[in-house]
């Protein structure tokens, strides 16, 4: 007969890896020099053939000059690590569009964690035993710290330093049949998810900081971990796949909004034809 898991032993393993997720995420501002308050969005490490990329979404880049962007991932021992941009491209992004998709391509380093292609899940249907996961960086829990630099007399520079705090959450797919009556006719079951938004925990404490504001987790990733089939309670970190990339809210639904991360897979095989061979195949 099996007993059901301590309650205390469940919420260590979300806590464990939401960690686990954030490790492999990152911060994506756009930090114009002129600007006192950058936008902020989230996104997915992902290591290609030596290469560095970020998942994200199409809107959390659109417009922006690839200069004043600036990724921001947590390293190794928590460290924070500023990524350079190299490249940026994208796909959608509009209110009406299906497709909200984007890469940014950043400078190689091993300070960075980052998932394999093989992690990304090419299929349509997620596992059929899993727990889905969100990380994100909202904006209204950043905290900036500003230091005024003499560049030369009269002129001085104010430097912005932002504090950022990541958070994430697990959570439940909603199935196809109970999606909301009134959604948008852009979100389809192929080709997105949508998932119950509740209450958000910290990353580093565990602690619940209750519902949130959700601007700022826009590009951040969705991930499905199986569940062990044998006891129903086993998760294994490295058995997680990325399965998608938050795009939008619904607040009157309290649902989150998400691309499925093939027409990513997509993207970067069209862009990147050198690197299609490394993609996973899609279903």
């Amino acid at each position: 007969m099996r007993t059901a898991p301590d309650p205390r032993w469940f919420n260590q393993q979300i806590c464990a890896f939401v960690a686990y997720a954030a490790s492999h995420s990152a911060t994506i501002l756009d930090q114009p020099r002129a600007a006192s308050k950058p936008a902020f969005g989230s996104g997915t490490c992902v290591s290609i053939a030596g290469r560095l990329f970020v998942a994200t979404a199409a809107h959390v880049i659109a417009g922006c000059i690839q200069s004043d962007l600036l990724v921001v991932a947590k390293g190794q021992h928590g460290k924070r690590v500023d990524l350079k941009v190299k490249g940026l491209g994208l796909e959608g992004g509009g209110s009406l569009d299906s497709v909200d998709i984007a890469w940014i391509e950043v400078e190689p380093t091993d300070e960075v964690n980052a998932i394999l292609p093989e992690r990304l899940l090419s299929g349509v249907r997620p596992p059929e035993r899993c727990v889905a996961f969100v990380v994100g960086t909202p904006v209204h829990r950043a905290r900036s710290t500003q230091e005024v630099e003499t560049v030369r007399l009269p002129e001085v520079e104010v430097k912005i330093t932002w504090n950022l705090q990541m958070l994430g959450w697990a959570t439940n797919l909603i199935p196809d049949a109970e999606w909301p009556k009134d959604i948008s006719p852009k979100y389809s079951a192929r080709s997105h998810y949508l998932l119950e938004y509740g209450n958000v925990s910290d990353v580093d404490s565990g602690e619940s900081l209750g519902l949130i504001e959700p601007q700022g987790l826009s590009g951040g990733g969705i991930w499905m971990l199986p569940i062990d089939a044998s006891d129903g309670t086993l998760w294994v970190s490295n058995r997680a796949v990325l399965a998608g990339i938050q795009t939008g809210y619904i607040p009157e639904s309290r649902v989150l909004c998400g691309n499925r991360i093939v027409p990513w897979i997509r993207l970067m095989a069209k862009d990147h034809p050198e690197l299609a061979s490394f993609m996973p195949h899609l279903e």
